[in-house]
């Protein structure tokens, strides 16, 4: 972007001295400035800093616009520091005086090297964006799919318990120590104990004292053969007989 195209010329001359193949276009005003970056993706930006009713700053301004990876070089004959500095602070990358051309394509070469690097940035954080989206699209379906198991385990769980809560017979699940592990309401008004009570409670303590040898029988018979049956009383029903009828039943891992 230049008014006077000897300087345009020398530019481009050094380009060539420096081992560039170049593809170019020049402007000088802002509607042309502005047609080029439609038209096409540059790689690198030339700008003065001072043209008839236009400026560097608006090259900056358009490319920011257009095409905010390209990276701009000011290159101007005269130019104060605060200037300089207000340019490189709105997105130039360097600021080269005419007289120094010398400086040029060492110069385009940093500013692509900078232009890849910031490219390369970008899609590493695109990437990561596109990751961490994904990972919670899984993370919401893994949430709802074991919500939805969470009900379906539920509502078999509460379908459960109401049949085993419609059985005459007391129903008990004992752990490998004997302690209950889960019971239904007939079992729970035979042995006259609330819930909380109950639980974890060995079976030993919810039978008649005297019967203990009968129900230490009967558990060496289940561990044995898999099976057994015994007749036992509750101590808060003594009267009433009940028939223990137990099997052993083993997890996924054989315990």
């Amino acid at each position: 972007v230049e008014d006077h195209a000897d300087d345009r010329d020398l530019m481009l001359l050094e380009l060539r001295r420096a081992g560039f193949s170049i593809e170019s276009a020049s402007a000088w005003t802002r509607a042309d400035t502005e047609s080029q970056l439609r038209e096409q993706e540059w790689q690198v930006v030339l700008s003065d800093h001072a043209m008839p009713g236009f400026s560097a700053a608006g090259v900056l301004e358009l490319l920011q616009q257009h095409q905010p990876q390209t990276p701009c070089i000011i290159i101007s004959g005269a130019i104060g520091e605060d200037a300089a500095g207000r340019l490189l602070q709105a997105g130039a990358v360097e600021y080269l005086n005419k007289n120094s051309l010398g400086r040029l394509g060492p110069a385009i070469r940093r500013a692509l090297q900078i232009a890849e690097a910031r490219r390369a940035r970008e899609e590493a954080e695109a990437a990561l964006l596109e990751s961490e989206r994904r990972l919670r699209e899984l993370n919401e379906n893994l949430e709802q799919r074991v919500r939805e198991r969470t009900d379906e385990v539920l509502q078999q769980s509460r379908l459960l318990e109401t049949a085993i809560n419609t059985l005459k017979d007391a129903f008990y699940l004992l752990d490998e120590h004997g302690r209950l592990v889960r019971w239904n309401s007939t079992l729970r008004s035979a042995s006259g104990l609330p819930d909380d009570r109950l639980r974890s409670l060995p079976l030993s303590q919810v039978v008649r004292r005297e019967e203990a040898p009968v129900l230490e029988q009967w558990f060496g018979e289940l561990k044995d053969q898999g099976r057994a049956t015994c007749e036992l009383r509750f101590s808060h029903s003594p009267d009433v007989p009940y028939e223990f009828t137990g099997a052993v039943l083993t997890d996924r891992e054989g315990n």
